[in-house]
């Protein structure tokens, strides 16, 4: 499964038809890069605009978000599921703090449960950013029978590393020391991090300044980082001074899906090169086929059924070798 976060400033215009409403563009974003989880933030929902967004795109969205009441143009986190790769059944949904942190939980591979903690911290002041972080971990001392999350994601508007941010500086450290202890609180590690430990890339562009940070961050626990990869920062085209982040997640008890198997391109059933060898592969096996009962020579490795299998596989090889040639010839023509 594919989980990601984008910050989106806003949803753009308020009609759902309109080709600057961001939710048109987030549903072609989870279609084409087949994301199952996306996290949304500066969402700014209310309960209307959420119904219709999933009316209009009811196929493949299901939408949960926290807001403060009376205020649907500011802030706000949202979470989408992709109900085409997700199961949206039985969801468990905690408003940690209104407007800025919301915990699901969901089930996948049918038993396997994943909860994960969507956040959007103030940019206010770092301050109100520092003391966002210690009301999350309150809120899971309060509630210790409430599965902390395995995944926490969103814009944090804060770097905990002076490497985030160019030009390089630290962050306020009651900030970033308020996030670390809930780091610690809740066994999060900064995943992206661990995968490219020297790597400078950054998710937010000062437009004004030209200041990059990386405030937009997926931090995961120990164990279910160990059945991650494809840690990716990439831009969506979405109307936003944000970039998107992203990890795909595997179940390490999900059954092995290999490559499946080879199959002929349509093109290759009017190749006569390729028709010629199989016509004469078989008469060759055809005529063996007589000749072993003629002579009686059948045995344990040496029978028809070997003979057909060997046969197949030497037209598989050619099929292979001619599709390079025939592909090629209609890729230069188009």
């Amino acid at each position: 499964i594919k989980i990601a976060a984008l910050n989106i400033r806003g949803h753009g215009n308020l009609d759902p038809l309109h080709s600057d409403n961001k939710w048109n563009h987030l549903n072609q974003l989870i279609r084409e890069q087949k994301i199952g989880i996306l996290v949304v933030g500066e969402a700014h929902l209310d309960v209307e605009r959420r119904d219709r967004i999933e009316t209009l795109f009811n196929k493949r969205m299901r939408v949960i978000f926290t807001k403060k009441p009376d205020t649907p143009n500011a802030a706000g986190v949202a979470i989408i599921f992709n109900k085409e790769l997700t199961n949206v059944k039985n969801l468990t949904t905690h408003e940690v703090i209104p407007d800025h942190a919301m915990l699901v939980e969901t089930t996948w591979h049918d038993q396997s449960k994943l909860s994960m903690l969507a956040v959007y911290a103030p940019n206010t002041t770092m301050t109100a950013n520092g003391e966002f972080w210690q009301k999350i971990d309150a809120f899971f001392e309060r509630n210790r029978r409430i599965r902390k999350p395995d995944i926490m994601l969103g814009d944090c508007n804060v770097t905990e590393d002076k490497m985030d941010r160019v030009p390089m500086r630290d962050d306020h450290t009651g900030a970033v020391e308020a996030l670390d202890n809930l780091k610690i609180s809740l066994q999060l590690i900064d995943g992206w991090r661990m995968t490219y430990p020297d790597h400078a890339k950054f998710t937010h562009v000062q437009k004004l300044s030209g200041h990059q940070t990386r405030l937009d961050q997926i931090y995961i626990k120990a164990q279910v980082f160990e059945n991650t990869y494809e840690w990716e920062i990439k831009q969506t085209g979405i109307r936003t001074d944000h970039s998107m982040v992203s990890v795909k997640l595997t179940d390490k008890s999900a059954p092995k899906i290999g490559h499946g198997r080879w199959t002929w391109p349509i093109n290759l059933l009017k190749d006569k090169i390729l028709m010629e060898y199989i016509h004469s592969k078989g008469v060759e096996v055809g005529e063996k086929m007589d000749k072993m009962l003629e002579d009686k020579s059948r045995s344990v490795h040496h029978n028809p059924q070997s003979l057909w299998a060997k046969m197949k596989n030497e037209i598989r090889d050619k099929a292979q070798e001619r599709a390079k040639v025939v592909i090629s010839k209609l890729t230069k023509e188009i």
